[in-house]
């Protein structure tokens, strides 16, 4: 009969340790997704122009004046 009651007693304080950490656990991941939040910047999004290109090295205005096909490609600058 003791031996039900240690096993009891150990099967209790396990819930309640496991209980108490997920509590805790899910307190402190919201606190860091609220800090996370709060740190993050508005991001400026800036339109590819063609004009933009001059300047850049050669295989750089390759690529992009390559048949046209980049001329939707949006650049973000933080």
């Amino acid at each position: 009969m003791i031996m039900l009651y240690v096993i009891l007693g150990r099967t209790v304080i396990i819930t309640v340790v496991l209980v108490c950490g997920s509590g805790r656990w899910r307190s402190a991941k919201k606190e860091m997704h609220a800090r996370l939040e709060e740190a993050c910047l508005p991001v400026k999004t800036i339109k590819y122009e063609a004009k933009k290109l001059n300047g850049l090295p050669a295989p750089v205005q390759r690529y992009f004046r390559k048949d046209g096909s980049h001329a939707g490609v949006v650049v973000l600058q933080i």
